[in-house]
């Protein structure tokens, strides 16, 4: 990001976290989105149960860019690439040899992959609050008003405006963590990593 406006996103996003407005949950995550057009990162993903027990641990990388497009990798302990772009979402199993096609307004519940595009209605889709402020450190808690949305929250870690973890919980009380490393914000990306080639000799599942 050109450090210019990455400065002028640090001042804005100190003060709307010091002022003392009722709105500056939302405040803060506008102007995430509004200066986020693309984004890369290595995560760590760490996914739950009920009881907070560790289920499983996966890493990999991803790129963002907006509007509608993300390339999500997992590496390791297995290999499966999910990319999507337009209206469709292509989910690669690499071990089944298996592609599933999905239309993105046919998924099932609310995709917090896609929350981090910006595409929504915060106002009206969503319920911004905030969770802690610690310094530059600010954690956003956003709440589906939809009640057959799928998921309970997101949480947003954010450090001086820009995204370093993310957090969800579905309804049944499941959680999935996700730690972002050598984030990189808006630099420029290359489109095709957003074309799926489907690899021969895999089977292929669209719906």
């Amino acid at each position: 990001m050109n450090k210019l406006v990455l400065g002028l996103c640090m001042s804005l996003f100190s003060m709307i976290i010091l002022a003392d407005d009722s709105h500056k949950a939302v405040e803060v995550l506008r102007l995430f989105f509004n200066t986020t057009e693309s984004m890369s990162a290595s995560f760590i993903q760490t996914n739950l149960d009920e009881q907070e027990r560790i289920t499983e641990q996966s890493e990999g990388e991803f790129v963002l860019l907006k509007p509608d497009s993300f390339s999500w990798n997992y590496q390791r302990p297995f290999v499966q690439k999910i990319v999507a772009t337009g209206n469709k979402v292509w989910f690669y199993d690499v071990d089944l040899e298996q592609v599933t096609i999905k239309k993105i307004d046919k998924l099932m519940g609310f995709s917090p992959l896609l929350f981090l595009t910006g595409g929504v209605d915060l106002a009206h889709d969503f319920r911004v609050e905030i969770d802690s402020i610690n310094n530059a450190v600010v954690w956003l808690r956003v709440i589906p008003k939809e009640e057959n949305s799928g998921f309970e929250f997101i949480r947003l870690g954010l450090e001086q405006g820009q995204l370093f973890a993310m957090e969800f919980g579905d309804n049944f009380g499941r959680k999935t963590k996700l730690n972002f490393i050598d984030v990189e914000v808006n630099s420029t990306v290359d489109s095709s990593l957003f074309v799926f080639n489907i690899p021969a000799g895999v089977d292929v599942f669209e719906e």
